[in-house]
This record gives structure tokens, sequence and C-alpha cells, in this order.
């Protein structure tokens, strides 16, 4: 009977040393998620499990500075369909500023530096777990959020509700994105998670993707963030291109032109604006030869 004992006990060991410390992360399915206008939460929205530096404590009044004192530990991505985030972070080290309870955070946001859509959350019972193999799982989900540093959680009727914030954003790099985008399997087909695959099949390759906050497995085009125009300028009408970029992507924006979408010139236009927030250029051709011209968003890798 001791032996079977300590063969159960060292089992138990063994799988929890594979497992280790670990934080499950989530918002409940189906909930009613909404922006600060009152319409719904929407797949541009990011969400950053993590925790602030240096003892500086998160306010609404600081809000300038939290970018700068932000360490994130993990991603997870809004799905609109499901109405639902989650996220699993494995706790495989204590080390600054992942110190044991320490408070945790989770940062909502949808990638806009101006007017962007936040909500910060935590609760008194979110300290940061041990890495010791044996503790058991932590859950932090939005239910149990009760300190909404901006935005608000568990209200009458909403889950959460996100506030109109202006300011810097932590940077998501191309590798981080592609590697929590995509499972294991899928990393090792670039035919699936390459830059220029298009694995839903929704005419935007995953580097679009990950620079205008798509998802590269669910379809959704641009999602409103690219817009064409016309203005008048030297006799005619001409195209315009307004993009409005991701400021926490860390991505490389210019645009091309074309007059028959097979041959694109980086030349033949000029950019009347480009800021952290938007890009905005106007084709320029001398004559086109042609009565088509079209403008495309083009991005790149730093």
């Amino acid at each position: 009977m001791s032996i079977r004992l300590s063969l159960l006990i060292f089992l138990a060991a063994a799988i929890a040393l594979a497992r280790g410390g670990q934080v499950n992360w989530s918002c409940a399915f189906n909930s009613n998620n909404l922006k600060s206008t009152g319409a719904p939460m929407d797949g541009q929205m990011t969400f950053e499990l993590g925790v602030f530096t240096g003892g500086f404590v998160p306010a609404a009044a600081n809000v300038s500075s939290w970018a700068a004192n932000w360490r994130r530990a993990s991603l997870a991505f809004y799905n609109p369909r499901l109405r639902h985030f989650t996220g699993v972070h494995p706790v495989t080290s204590n080390a600054t500023p992942f110190a044991v309870g320490t408070k945790g955070y989770i940062w909502g946001h949808d990638g806009n530096c101006t007017n962007g859509e936040w909500i910060l959350l935590s609760a008194p019972s979110w300290t940061w777990p041990t890495q010791n193999p044996v503790e058991l799982p932590v859950n932090w989900t939005v239910s149990s959020a009760s300190q909404a540093v901006v935005g608000q959680a568990n209200g009458s009727g909403i889950h959460m509700q996100t506030a109109k914030v202006s300011a810097s954003l932590p940077q998501t790099s191309w590798a981080e994105w592609r590697a929590k985008v995509f499972d294991s399997a899928q990393l090792l087909d670039p035919a699936v998670s390459g830059l220029k695959a298009d694995p839903d099949l929704d005419g935007q390759v995953n580097l679009s993707e990950f620079a205008l906050g798509g998802h590269p497995l669910i379809a959704g085009g641009t999602h409103d963030r690219v817009i064409p125009g016309l203005v008048m300028e030297g006799g005619r009408q001409r195209l315009t291109m307004t993009v409005s970029k991701r400021c926490d992507r860390t991505a490389l924006w210019s645009a091309q032109v074309s007059t028959d979408l097979s041959h694109w010139l980086p030349g033949g236009m000029v950019t009347l604006q480009e800021t952290s927030d938007f890009l905005i250029v106007r084709e320029d051709l001398t004559t086109t030869g042609s009565s088509r011209v079209f403008l495309r968003p083009l991005f790149q890798l730093p």
C-alpha cells in the first residue's frame, strides 16, 4: 500500500512539474462587452496580462506613463463572434518584475493611441503566483475583477465597457503576434503562418492582418482602417487613401499606386499627412492613360 501511495505521489509531482504555476485569464462567453460609444466590442481589441514595474500605480490621471511601466506576460485577442477572450500563461520564472505577490492586471485596448478604447482591470486577489511546480493554477476572470482603473466591468447588464483614452501603448512585434495567433503545427507551415500567407482567404495577407489588427484565421478585411476618398487637384479628381494605424504594432507603413492592379509603383503619389495614428496619401500620376487608378497600403517589418 505504501509503495502504491508513494508511486501516486511521485506521478502527481511529475505531472505538476510538467505544468508549473499558471494564470488562466479570460472573460465570459457571449458576454455583453461594449465600447465607450455603446457599440459592441469588436475584433480590434487586444488584451494583455501583466504587471507594472517599480511600484507604479496606474490611474486615469497618469495614463501617459502606463506603457513605459508596463511589463506584458501574455497576449489574447477578442473574438467578436463568441464575445470572449481567453489566455493561459505558464509561470516559469519569478524574476523581476514578476515577483510573487506583485499586483496583476488585464489591459484591453484597440491599438489606438489617440481616442483609443481602453480598459484596465484588477482585483485584490490578482497577485502574481509562484513558479513552484506544485502551485495550483490561478484564475483571473473579468467576472472576478473588482477594480476598473479605466472603463468598467460587471456593471448593470454590462460585462465590460471601454473608455476613451489618448496615450501611448506597449509595442507588439511580428514574432510575438505570430507566436500567439498560430498553434505549433501552423507555425511550421509557411503557407499558413508566413508573412504573405492568407489562411482565412479574406484578401489580407498575414503581415496586413498584423499591421491592421485583424486575425489571420477569422475573415475580416481591413477592419475599416483603410478608407478611400477623392480630392480635386491639378484639374481632375484624384484618389486618396487614409490608413488608420495601430500604434501598438512594430510595422512600417507606406503605400503603392497602380493603374491595372498588376503593376504596383512606390512612386506616383504624395504623402498628405503621416503621424503615429494616420497615413494619408494621394495619387499624383501626371497621366494615367486610363480612367482607373488604385492605391493600396504597404506594410514592412523594421
